[in-house]
């Protein structure tokens, strides 16, 4: 799938976070501009539903089910308890963004 400037430079950072259980939590990605894709996979036996990706404004969980990244922005994208479960409180997720 090609990428909406192919010519420019791929930029991918990656990082972890610790869900809070909070309806709206910035993550800052690193990236000079707002992630075209987001990976997210959260970590520990028995969690199936909490993996996902995001590309653009559509959000899908590995299983199908729907998950959410509220927003992003060229500094944070913003994951959500309240719409999916990217943020469940105590669980560690590890993410990749890439521009």
């Amino acid at each position: 799938m090609p990428l909406n400037n192919p010519a420019a430079a791929v930029k991918i950072t990656s990082g972890n976070y610790t869900g809070d259980g909070a309806a709206n939590k910035a993550i800052a990605h690193g990236l000079s501009k707002a992630p075209e894709l987001v990976f997210i996979i959260a970590r520990g036996a028995g969690i199936v539903d909490r993996n996902g990706y995001v590309k653009n404004t559509i959000n899908i969980g590995f299983n199908g089910d729907l998950n959410t990244v509220t927003a992003w922005t060229t500094t944070n994208f913003y994951v959500s308890n309240t719409l999916a479960a990217f943020n469940e409180n105590l669980v560690v997720y590890d993410w990749v963004a890439i521009s």
